[in-house]
């Protein structure tokens, strides 16, 4: 095989950005930044960092929304199992099984509801 047959070995480069090229590697000939401005994007520093120092949030900054207490929440959903129950019963339900599968869905409805409203 001649030598000028053979592959070249080593880091295959882009063209354009080789030695010979007339342009420092890695810098695209049509950027803002290659007419020798101010780069556009500044990357921050430990200096930056320690001349401004990032103010941390605490408790009060933060205000948690209001909701209804535990207890409230609960006789609410407990109020609703028990009153489709029985409307469900009172509205002739075959058996009492009947009746508590409608309670479970009134209970199902309650509970989003609550978490909804909180």
């Amino acid at each position: 095989m001649s030598a000028a047959r053979r592959k070249p070995s080593g880091v295959r480069r882009a063209p354009g950005t080789g030695a010979g090229s007339g342009s420092p590697a890695g810098t695209d000939q049509g950027s803002p930044a290659s007419d020798g401005g101010p780069s556009p994007v500044r990357r921050l520093t430990d200096a930056d960092a320690r001349r401004s120092p990032a103010r941390r949030l605490t408790d009060a900054d933060v205000a948690a929304p209001r909701s209804r207490p535990f207890a409230e929440n609960l006789a609410i959903v407990a109020g609703a199992f028990v009153v489709s129950t029985l409307i469900a019963e009172l509205a002739g339900a075959a058996n009492l099984g009947t009746a508590l599968s409608f309670g479970q869905i009134g209970f199902a409805i309650a509970l989003v509801w609550v978490l909804v409203r909180r």
